[in-house]
């Protein structure tokens, strides 16, 4: 790989609001910065700023504070379209009117984006008074003069595509990544005729009636999960979100425990539900997670130099409540913190916020290593697949009743021993072996379908390109 030298005039670190100093960012040959000096060659071109009323992230409200359902929907990170423009209403979160502020709804024609995780994906809010976002949410309203040069839905477009490329480039916060509101007025836009927008989008569309039709075939998992654990009798009914309990303790029960904690949720899942994960009348055993699983004791590597190539997993690795390990290629030498060596452990989860999902099987030829919120267990394969309690630790009940058990403020956490006190049902090998199958039929259904969706994404990624960047336009005088 050859050396790449270019100068850097420190009058040009002074043009952005956060003093960018970054390789990358000044990069001439990268390819996102190829892209803006094509449209700039193109186009009269403007920054996000200038179109912009306000751009402001959501309030802060936990999705703990959530309701089942009602008229004010939540949008978090994971409801902002990652294949459309579409508010993703699966696994929706509702608040009360009662706790949201005028300023902070949503209104028609606002674009949405995460602050943090899943950078550079879309979502048009499609009506007004009917959302806010949440607090890692940015919302991005536009000034009245805007829709004058612009369709909505082209900017929509844009940012999802040759955007994105952008926000990766101003994006802070190392490898996991995060973007502020000034950083994203610093995107640059084309000043594209209204007529080539309206095209773009017409075609667009058509791609985009191609995708919703392919989302139909993909269910969510912990919506699987829930109707064969039904279906085999692991729970006896679907899965609904938790409401008001009334309910008494005293200092014996609290005692009665390794941690001396009197939080609501947490003594309600320990005195009201006896730490059983799933509800109701139940046919099979429900011993503790620590009966069929252990804490694997493996070493931590310190920060340096390695004694041989492993593959490193990070959380921005794992596909967030599915249990798919999305990047395998990360080989390293050295690293730059503690890392924990997974060596012949089963399984492996999170004890940072659990509620996310983060749940994968080891794959032992591998030689995986992974920050330290990530705990490698053992598992006792004579009375358990690990994939049944992958499946288990995936389920709707784990994410939302181990947000119950959770402590620490900034950095939620669960701990190991409350974990393994947890209860499971236990069905026999035979009907274990039939739930992992019936799962793993509709996981393949999903992955196919995803992929068809990514080839739509790619599509759409191309058209843009090709009409901004290839294609003669007469540009607007």
């Amino acid at each position: 790989m050859g050396v790449i030298a270019f100068r850097v005039k420190l009058s040009d670190l002074t043009k952005l609001f956060s003093l960018r100093c970054n390789v990358e960012f000044f990069n001439p040959f990268s390819e996102s910065n190829t892209i803006i000096n094509r449209l700039k060659s193109k186009y009269r071109v403007t920054k996000l700023r200038y179109l912009v009323k306000r751009i402001s992230q959501g309030p802060h409200i936990r999705i703990l504070d959530s309701i089942p359902n009602g008229d004010m929907g939540l949008i978090t990170i994971e409801n902002i379209g990652k294949f459309t423009i579409e508010i993703d209403h699966e696994n929706l979160h509702y608040v009360s009117p009662n706790i949201v502020n005028e300023k902070d709804l949503l209104k028609k024609n606002d674009i949405l984006t995460p602050r943090v995780r899943g950078l550079g994906n879309i979502s048009l809010v499609d009506e007004d008074d009917k959302y806010i976002a949440s607090e890692n949410v940015l919302f991005i309203r536009f000034n009245d003069k805007t829709f004058k040069n612009f369709e909505v839905k082209f900017l929509a477009y844009y940012l999802a595509t040759l955007g994105r490329l952008q926000i990766f480039l101003l994006q802070t916060g190392g490898k996991a990544g995060n973007i502020n509101q000034e950083l994203l007025k610093e995107i640059v836009i084309p000043e594209v005729s209204l007529e080539l927008q309206k095209k773009i989008v017409n075609d667009i569309e058509k791609i985009e009636a191609k995708i919703k039709k392919e989302k139909q075939k993909i269910f969510p998992l912990q919506e699987v999960i829930d109707d064969v654990f039904v279906k085999y009798g692991v729970k006896s009914e679907k899965f609904r979100k938790g409401e008001f309990e009334l309910f008494t303790t005293d200092g014996l029960k609290i005692g009665m425990q390794k941690f001396l904690r009197c939080g609501v949720q947490y003594r309600a899942f320990w005195d009201v539900h006896d730490g059983l994960l799933f509800n109701g009348k139940i046919e099979y055993p429900v011993p503790k997670l620590g009966s069929l699983m252990r804490l694997h004791k493996t070493k931590t590597l310190k920060k340096g130099i390695l004694d041989k190539e492993y593959v490193l997993i990070e959380l921005e690795d794992i596909e967030q409540k599915t249990g798919k390990i999305l990047n395998m290629q990360r080989v390293v030498t050295e690293i730059g913190s503690d890392k924990t060596y997974f060596g012949d452990a089963d399984l492996i989860t999170t004890k940072l916020r659990p509620y996310l999902g983060y749940t994968i099987l080891n794959i032992l030829d591998l030689e995986f290593i992974g920050t330290t919120e990530l705990l490698p267990f053992k598992v006792n394969k004579d009375e358990v697949y690990p994939e049944y309690l992958k499946y288990v630790l995936l389920s709707h009940e784990y994410l939302e009743k181990s947000q119950f058990l959770m402590y620490g403020k900034e950095h939620p956490r669960i701990h190991p021993l409350d974990l393994l006190n947890i209860k499971i049902s236990l069905p026999d090998l035979g009907i274990q072996q039939k739930i992992i199958t019936e799962i793993q039929k509709q996981e393949k259904i999903n992955e196919e379908a995803k992929q068809k969706l990514n080839d739509y994404r790619k599509q759409i990624n191309d058209l843009i390109f090709d009409y901004l960047t290839n294609k003669e336009e007469i540009t607007n005088d």
